[in-house]
Parts: structure tokens; C-alpha cells; sequence
């Protein structure tokens, strides 16, 4: 059998895209029609490793159980791996993962590849991308992600991370931004827009790295005026604020759960790789007690989510795997890791306790790789692992690189529907086996919850707003419609009108079509 390999593949979809729709929707028939008796999941929670990958679980592995595969996931019932490319060679891209070129050489692993933003918006949206877009297709026009359309649906909606609150995954998933720069456009959509119930991270602009108080603000992921909007609740939506660790703690369990939560851990970069000194071995440098865990933190998003009665989807990103091999520093990728598994461990506890452990599906995955990251002597087709030294001890190892690559990632499911990702593992390995891309994670929950359109708040002023709506398919006819009325000549995705004139409820809607289906987004309300 000639087996078509996937980069000719996925050129060849690329020229055939209305095929390719049709395909999608033939098959997503079939799967409605055998899937029917199966449960679809009231909750999904989808972790990622930032930068993690097979080999970053094998060290981590070895050093705290001296064996691999001891992780949480290692009994998921779902084992697959995951392709990451993204949409275009922009920006050192890559649109492609071909597996006989990467066993036959070492280096094209590290030729081109995704990054967050890019990867994120591809596991939030089903749309492959450029490079450092947030939410964004291949044509710059803002897609629905998942979170939007568990909102549509009556969901609950929260991203929690190790990282800045507003950094590329938790932004991926949530926003729209042409850059995963724009951080105060990405901040302004978490605090804003509604889709979101709870956001989680670091980044605060008045603590270092160490979680030591600073006088002079960092205001780099936060701006002035947000900051005061969140701390003041003068802002468009009123948050529950909070960066104490004990209350963190406490709202895992608090019988009246906050309605919108924002937890902003009380430290700038991340929760721990980037605290002050060189760790020789994992865990020799403490962490300063006043920052809460990415796990105290997940836990405390799922009290407030689960009072939904209509269920809800959580984003939790252990974010600092990717630091730690961006800097090389296995002892600090070993912590990260660690605290990662935690948090699997402890949020599938709290979900067991509470009931909902088999109404959940949980997918645990990587965005990508980062720090090519093997044992030493790998050069052409020769490829070493990592060395057990034995349980405490670091492997045997080496970094090949200081940025991401375009390998495989290991990919885990269980729960209700998980079996979905099978029928999407249609390609296959010659060392990883079945495998699925990376986009096919937000079609896998589009299939099992529908899609939608959204309008999203981009700017506010006194007599101006501007508007997104979220496109559902890439070649989507738009209208938009003010106080009842077709707008002349406003079909873009995104719109802007002066309020000036309006002393009452302004309310718009938008028409998006896609194909043979029309979708009315609810109505956006505004009150000059």
C-alpha cells in the first residue's frame, strides 16, 4: 500500500478546501448517527504541558518514579500522538509533519515549527494559523474557539495557567489578537467580552519574579486602566478579585462560589522557573509560600464552574515547562512537570468527590515541543532517549535547541466520548504510531457540542464601539444589524459606530452565513 505522507496530504487539502467541508460534514453525520447512544460530555477540562513532549515525561518520569511510563496519564484509556504544525511558513512556520523525513533526520525536526499563540488558536479553534496569531485564521478574521461556544451554550468558562494570565494559550483559547503581543487588547477581551467565567495566572504588575512586592508597577501584561477596572469592579463585568493564597485555597470548597473569579497569583513571570538561582537538581530552591499552585488554582475555577447547571470547559496550562526548556534547565522541567502532574492528580480527586469525575472529559496534551530535547549522540537517523540514572537522580540527556520543534507530542483522553479521537488518529507514525493534529482537538468538540457565532467587545470609549464576530466557517458572508436595521456595507468581521448620537439601548446583532446555514449571533447591548 502507497500511503499518501501527511505533508503531500495536507497541500493537497489545501487546494481541495470545499472538499474538504464537505468531507467534514459527511463524516460528522456518521459520527452523529453512530455516536448516538454514547454519552456526549456535560464537562470538558483540556490540560497542556506548554513545550512539553515524550521525552520531557521519560526525565520526569525517571527522576520521581525511576520508570517510565509512571504518569497520571499512563492510564488513560486514550493514548495517541499529536501532530503541532501550524498554518503557514511565516515566522519560521511549519505546515507540515512528515514522519519519514523526521526519523531520516535529526535536524528537520528543528527546520520549522509552531509556537503558543499559532498551536493554542489551532486546539481552541480547529484553524490552523500564522505564527504568534491569537484566535485568528489564515486571513487575519477572528474564528470561534471552544470557550465561546460552551458559552453559547449555557456552559461555564475558564482558563488557569502557570504562565501570565494573558500569555498565548490561555489567550488562544479565549481571544482574538493579530499578535499574541497585544496584551492589553488580550486582557481588555478576558475582562470584557463575557466569554470567559473565570481566568487564573500570574503577572502581576506589583511583584517580581520571586513574588517580592515592587514599588514601581510592571504593567506589561496588565494596563493602568485594567488593572483599576478589575481591583475597583468599575469595569464592564464585576470580577471577584483575588491574590491571596489561603483564599485561594478556601474557594475550592466554598459552598457559595464566586460567580466571575479572577485569581492573579501575587509574582510577574510564572508561578516558579523563574525565581531567582540555578537549581542543580529539582526543587533545591524553594518557592515563596505566598504564591498559590497551579493545582490550588484549578480547583478553585472548578468550584465556581461547577455551579452551572448546564456544565462547563476548563483550559488549565502548566505553562513553564516550555521556560524551563527554553532555558535548558532539566532540574526546573522536572518541577514544572511535577506540579503539572499534581494538578492532573488533584483535579481528577476534587471531580471524583464531587461526583462529576464520569460526566467530564479530560484531555491532557502539548501545545508543541521546545528544547529538542534527547539523549546524547543523536545525529541523521540516529536517534537516543534519555537515560534512566535511577529514581532521584537526573537522566541522562541534551538539549539540542532553545526553541520549539516540530515533533510529535504524546497525547492522552478519557471519559465520556474520548473514543472520538480515534476516528480523527487518522494518520500514522513509524515510531509514535496513530496520530491526530493538533486543530482536531476543537473539531472533536465541535462534533460532540455544535458551533457558534459570537460578538465580542474590542473597544469602549464615551462616544465609540468597536465589535468582532466570531466566524464559525473561513468564508463566511456577514451583516451586521444596528437597533433592527442591516447596516449598508458593514460585512466585515469586524465593526466599529459612533454612539454620539444614541441616548438609548443601542442593541446589535450579526448575520453570519456559512454555506447553507445561517447563524444569528445574540444580541449585544450597550447603553450610551
Amino acid at each position: 500500500m502507497i500511503e499518501l505522507n501527511s505533508c503531500r496530504k495536507n497541500v493537497l487539502l489545501q487546494k481541495i478546501r470545499p472538499m474538504r467541508i464537505l468531507t467534514f460534514l459527511l463524516f460528522l453525520l456518521l459520527f452523529i448517527f453512530a455516536s448516538a447512544q454514547q454519552k456526549t460530555p456535560k464537562n470538558i477540562i483540556i490540560f497542556i504541558a506548554d513545550g512539553g513532549g515524550y521525552n520531557q515525561m521519560m526525565c520526569t518520569d525517571f527522576y520521581l518514579y525511576g520508570d517510565y511510563p509512571k504518569s497520571p496519564m499512563a492510564s488513560f484509556p486514550v493514548q495517541l500522538a499529536m501532530s503541532t504544525y501550524n498554518g503557514s511558513l511565516q515566522s519560521q512556520g511549519a505546515t507540515c509533519y512528515d514522519s519519514k523525513k523526521f526519523w531520516t533526520g535529526f535536524s528537520y525536526g528543528i527546520a520549522g515549527f509552531t509556537e503558543s499563540a499559532a498551536s493554542a488558536t489551532a486546539m481552541g479553534t480547529g484553524f490552523k494559523t500564522h505564527n504568534s496569531m491569537i484566535g485568528m485564521n489564515l486571513d487575519g478574521n477572528p474564528v470561534t474557539n471552544i470557550m465561546e461556544i460552551a458559552h453559547a451554550k449555557g456552559k461555564k468558562t475558564g482558563v488557569v495557567t502557570s504562565v501570565p494570565f494573558c500569555h498565548a494559550t490561555p489567550a488562544g483559547f479565549s481571544t482574538h489578537s493579530k499578535s499574541r503581543n497585544g496584551f492589553s487588547e488580550i486582557t481588555f477581551q478576558m475582562l470584557n467580552s463575557g466569554t470567559l467565567d473565570v481566568v487564573g495566572g500570574s503577572g502581576h504588575p506589583y511583584f517580581d519574579n520571586d513574588g517580592n512586592a515592587v514599588q514601581v508597577p510592571f504593567t506589561k501584561y496588565i494596563d493602568t486602566t485594567s488593572w483599576v477596572n478589575l481591583k475597583s469592579g468599575s469595569g464592564n463585568i464585576k470580577w471577584y478579585y483575588t491574590e491571596n493564597r489561603n483564599n485561594i485555597k478556601l474557594l475550592a470548597n466554598q459552598k457559595n462560589a464566586p460567580e466571575k473569579l479572577f485569581m492573579l497569583a501575587p509574582v510577574s513571570g510564572n508561578l516558579a522557573e523563574a525565581r531567582t538561582g540555578t537549581s542543580l537538581v529539582p526543587f533545591d530552591i524553594p518557592v515563596k509560600q505566598s504564591i498559590p499552585t497551579l493545582a490550588e488554582m484549578s480547583l478553585a475555577a472548578l468550584n465556581t464552574l461547577s455551579t452551572g447547571p448546564d456544565g462547563f470547559i476548563l483550559m488549565v496550562e502548566g505553562g513553564s515547562v516550555d521556560w524551563a526548556d527554553h532555558d535548558n534547565c532539566l532540574p526546573r522541567m522536572i518541577e514544572e512537570y511535577s506540579w503539572f502532574y499534581n494538578t492532573v492528580d488533584s483535579v481528577q480527586q476534587w471531580l471524583k468527590e464531587k461526583g462529576l469525575l464520569e460526566e467530564t472529559l479530560i484531555i491532557v496534551t502539548n501545545d508543541h515541543e521546545c528544547g529538542y530535547l534527547w539523549g546524547p549522540g543523536c545525529e541523521g537517523s540516529t536517534f537516543v532517549t534519555p537515560k534512566n540514572n535511577g529514581k532521584g537522580k537526573i537522566p541522562e540527556y541534551k538539549y539540542y535547541s532553545t526553541n520549539h520543534s516540530n515533533t510529535l507530542v504524546p497525547f492522552f483522553a478519557k471519559g465520556p466520548s474520548s473514543d472520538i479521537f480515534y476516528s480523527l488518529a487518522d494518520e500514522t507514525d513509524s515510531v509514535r504510531g496513530s496520530y491526530l493534529t493538533n486543530s482536531e482537538i476543537a473539531i472533536a468538540v465541535k462534533m460532540l457540542w455544535g458551533t457558534t457565532s459570537e460578538i465580542i467587545l474590542s473597544s469602549l470609549t464615551e462616544n465609540e464601539i468597536s465589535l468582532m464576530v466570531t466566524l464559525p466557517c473561513p468564508d463566511a458572508k456577514i451583516q451586521w444589524i444596528m437597533n433592527g436595521r442591516r447596516v449598508d456595507g458593514a460585512n466585515s468581521a469586524q465593526f466599529s459606530a459612533n454612539l454620539s448620537g444614541y441616548s438609548t439601548k443601542v442593541v446589535f446583532h450579526c448575520e453570519v452565513i456559512c454555506g447553507d446555514t445561517k447563524y444569528m449571533t445574540k444580541p449585544y447591548e450597550i447603553n450610551p
